[in-house]
Order: C-alpha cells, then sequence, then structure tokens
C-alpha cells in the first residue's frame, strides 16, 4: 500500500515539473521570438498550398501548425523554421512538413498515406493472405510523410530511401520454412525490414503480452522470444536477409 502511494506522489511530481517547465518556455518566449515564429507558421501555410498545388492538382485547406526543433527536447524553444502542417482536402486530413523561412513550392506530406498502405498490404497478402492486424512504418517520422506522388505504379521508386517496415500478424496460418522463399522475390526488394508473425490462435494472439514491436530497433526478434509461448511461427526479412523462426 506504501509502495502504492509513494508511486503516485512520484508521479505527481513528475506531472508538475512537467507543467511548470512547459509554462516556463511559454512565459520567457521574447516577443521578437512569438513573431519570428508566427512568420514562419504564416509562410509555412502559403507555402502546403503552393506545394499540395503543384504536387497534387487541388487547393487545400491549411489548419493547425506546429514547429520542429533541433532536438528531441519537446520545452526547447528553438524553432527550426520547418513546420507541421495540418491541411484538408475533400474532409480528409493529412499532414506536410514544409520550410516556413522562405518561399517553395517543395516539401513532404502524407496525403496518400491509406492508398499506398492498401497497396503495401495487397503486395504481402498475394503470398500470405491478408494480416489480421500490422502495423506499417516508413518516411518522415514513421508518419508516411514522403516527398514523391504515387501514381498507382511506382511503388518501388516511391519507397526508395523511405525505410519501408512492417510487422504483419497472422493467426494460425499455415506458414513454414518454405514460405521464407517468397522474401527472396524482387517486389519484396521494396521493404527495410518484413516480419510474418504467426500466432498459434486467436486466443493465444489475445494473450500475449506485446503486439507493439519496436520495429525502428535492432533488437525486434528478442520481442517475438517474449511472446514464443503464443507464437507459430516468424518470418523475417532484414534488408535482404531472409530468417525463418519456428516456436
Amino acid at each position: 500500500m506504501d509502495g502504492e502511494l509513494n508511486m503516485k506522489k512520484t508521479l505527481a511530481k513528475i506531472f508538475c515539473i512537467a507543467v511548470l517547465l512547459s509554462c516556463l518556455t511559454g512565459c520567457f518566449e521574447s516577443k521578437e521570438e512569438k513573431q519570428k515564429r508566427q512568420s514562419y507558421y504564416d509562410q509555412a501555410k502559403e507555402n502546403t498550398i503552393s506545394y499540395i498545388q503543384k504536387k497534387y492538382g487541388f487547393t487545400p485547406e491549411v489548419g493547425t501548425t506546429k514547429c520542429t526543433f533541433d532536438n528531441s527536447d519537446n520545452f526547447s524553444n528553438n524553432c527550426t523554421g520547418m513546420i507541421l502542417v495540418n491541411a484538408k482536402y475533400n474532409d480528409k486530413w493529412f499532414e506536410v512538413l514544409i520550410n516556413g523561412t522562405n518561399s517553395t513550392e517543395g516539401g513532404i506530406d502524407n496525403y496518400q498515406y491509406e492508398q499506398i498502405s492498401r497497396k503495401i498490404i495487397e503486395l504481402i497478402t498475394s503470398d500470405y493472405g491478408t494480416p489480421y492486424k500490422y502495423q506499417l512504418y516508413y518516411g518522415y517520422d514513421n508518419k508516411g510523410l514522403i516527398a514523391q506522388y504515387y501514381d498507382g505504379n511506382n511503388l518501388s521508386d516511391v519507397m526508395g530511401d523511405n525505410y519501408l517496415r512492417l510487422v504483419a500478424e497472422y493467426v494460425d496460418s499455415n506458414f513454414s520454412e518454405v514460405n521464407k522463399e517468397s522474401l527472396k522475390l524482387s517486389k519484396y526488394s521494396i521493404f527495410h525490414r518484413l516480419y510474418i508473425v504467426n500466432y498459434k490462435s486467436l486466443s493465444a494472439y489475445k494473450k500475449a503480452n506485446n503486439h507493439n514491436y519496436n520495429i525502428t530497433g535492432s533488437n525486434i526478434e528478442n520481442e517475438f522470444y517474449d511472446n514464443s509461448e503464443y507464437l507459430k511461427n516468424v518470418i523475417a526479412l532484414n534488408v535482404r536477409d531472409v530468417k525463418y523462426y519456428d516456436f
């Protein structure tokens, strides 16, 4: 009981410190800094409209804006001038990352994220069937923000250096070591990492400790072993290296 109470007190202190730091950074931002940041926002909104018009041929509605920073410190006031803009077209919201320090028609966005994601899942479905669940990451900040335009036929070119990573989860599928050969096909060269994770049953899937695999980390295989009690097998593609794990 005492341990639980101490934990609650510690969490409360951490929360108060976070709120205080957030308040302090806002309070100590000078008038000049606020004006400069607002000028970044205004320019970024103008640039977003020009960029989207050039890339897709339509005019978006622009919404909220947010600075990016020099480091991972969210309390930093040092806005880089690269602005994350929320935009909307046909009731669909998406994000644009664009320079707010000068006029430009160059940026990155995730307007086509759903379309590209469907194509990627179709690609693996042809060999492994439709996954029960999946985690898909590529582009800036793993949010699908990319510069390339997807025309329906250039998926390989679009992925390029965008580090496509996918964990596709299946339930009681009849995979074996033979199935790893499919990942050696040229169409899978678009993947930086791909994991076909097959659970013993739906009950086993629900009992598994974790489904949010650290796909950006280097020790993801260890996470599979942590769930080994519930897994039948895993087929892993890391760049061009294909492995099969039987549990």
